[in-house]
C-alpha cells in the first residue's frame, strides 16, 4: 500500500494477528523488529483486511500504546534523515578503488591489517597462478 492511497483523516488499527512465518518482521512504528513469535500487531490503514496491510509492530510500540505513536514514528523519521544525509555526502564524496598493481606497493604491516578473505574464500593478497588465470 502506499501513501497515495491512504485519505488524511484515515484511522490506523493495530490487531494481533496469527503468524505462521516465525521471523523477525520490521516494525513500522519505530523502524525496529518485531521478536519470533506466534501472535503479531499488524497495522491496517483503515479497516482490517490485507489490502489495508501496512506491515508489523513490535511490543515495545504496542506497550507504548496509542498515544505514543507520534513521537516513535518522529524519532525514525530523524534517524532515517540523519542516515539519508550521510548516505548523500558518501554520493557526492570521491572515490577511489585500488588497482591490482597498487598492491604490490603495501607493506607487509599494512597486508596484516586487510581482510584476508574475499567472499569466495580466496585471499586477495595471493596473485592467482598463471594456469589458474586461464581457466
Amino acid at each position: 500500500m502506499t501513501t497515495e492511497n491512504i485519505p488524511e483523516e484515515a484511522r490506523y488499527t493495530v490487531a494481533w494477528t496469527p503468524n505462521s512465518a516465525l521471523v523477525r518482521w520490521p516494525c513500522v512504528v519505530c523502524g525496529g523488529e518485531t521478536d519470533r513469535q506466534d501472535i503479531l500487531a499488524v497495522a491496517y490503514a483503515g479497516s482490517q483486511s490485507r489490502e489495508n496491510e501496512i506491515g508489523m509492530v513490535c511490543d515495545p510500540c504496542v506497550d507504548a500504546g496509542a498515544a505514543a505513536v507520534a513521537a516513535r514514528l518522529t524519532q525514525w523519521a530523524e534517524r532515517l534523515e540523519s542516515q539519508a544525509a550521510e548516505v548523500r555526502r558518501w554520493a557526492a564524496a570521491s572515490w577511489q578503488f585500488l588497482t591490482e598493481e597498487s598492491w604490490q606497493f603495501l607493506t607487509e604491516e599494512q597486508k596484516l591489517d586487510l581482510p584476508r578473505w574475499d567472499w569466495e574464500g580466496r585471499d586477495p593478497l595471493r596473485r592467482p597462478s598463471s594456469a589458474s588465470r586461464n581457466s
